[in-house]
């Protein structure tokens, strides 16, 4: 948090970006569903969405990776690293 930010409103922005982050997922998903796709394929990327998602709610410059392509692709690749990671 930066200094000359006062504690009660760090945890608006968070949220602010968090919702900003879920209507995004909400917005994905909508449109998946009217993908001309297989239902288990609409599935799976259903899930690595949501999955991306919440990760990407937790991260502080997440309504950045929203509106900046830049900061998006790195957010991406961020996330690509982390499955990696878990997954051996």
């Amino acid at each position: 948090m930066a200094a000359s930010q006062r504690a009660e409103s760090a945890s608006t922005n968070k949220q602010g970006s968090s919702r900003a982050v879920a209507a995004a997922v909400k917005r994905c998903l909508r449109e998946l569903e009217r993908a001309p796709l297989a239902p288990r394929t609409k599935d799976a990327y259903g899930q690595h969405v949501a999955a991306y998602g919440a990760w990407l709610a937790d991260r502080p410059d997440s309504a950045k990776a929203l509106a900046d392509p830049k900061a998006r692709d790195y957010a991406a690749r961020d996330f690509k690293r982390r499955l990696k990671v878990e997954r051996g």
